[in-house]
């Protein structure tokens, strides 16, 4: 089962996730030396319409993704696996939401609340 839901958002979350943040990427070339040193490239997401299906993609991969953890803190039960690991994206999907000015667009105490 952890094999599955692991290539499940390998196959499916992520390449949405990545859609939505469009060339957001964290390599070596993510930092532009200039003026004072290093400054992080303006990070590009997607707009209009684009955006509104991307989202709500999103939205239905995490309900897909939430109905798996079942009440429990990790995809395996009470502990840390492969599957959570696997799930990293979802961290930095929170991360972004509420850095970029996205609060409650993919999650929210109402609309997937396990995932806050």
């Amino acid at each position: 089962m952890a094999r599955f839901w692991a290539k499940y958002i390998d196959d499916k979350v992520n390449p949405i996730v990545s859609s939505f943040f469009k060339n957001f990427h964290l390599g070596p070339d993510h930092y532009s030396l200039g003026g004072s040193g290093r400054q992080p490239k303006k990070v590009v997401v997607s707009k209009g319409e684009e955006q509104k299906g991307v989202i709500e993609e999103i939205q239905e991969q995490l309900k897909t993704l939430e109905s798996e953890l079942k009440e429990t803190k990790f995809f395996g039960g009470e502990s840390l696996g492969f599957v959570d690991i696997a799930a990293n994206i979802l961290v930095w999907l929170l991360v972004a939401q509420e850095a970029l000015g996205f609060v409650g667009t993919f999650t929210n105490k109402t609309k997937l609340p396990t995932f806050i």
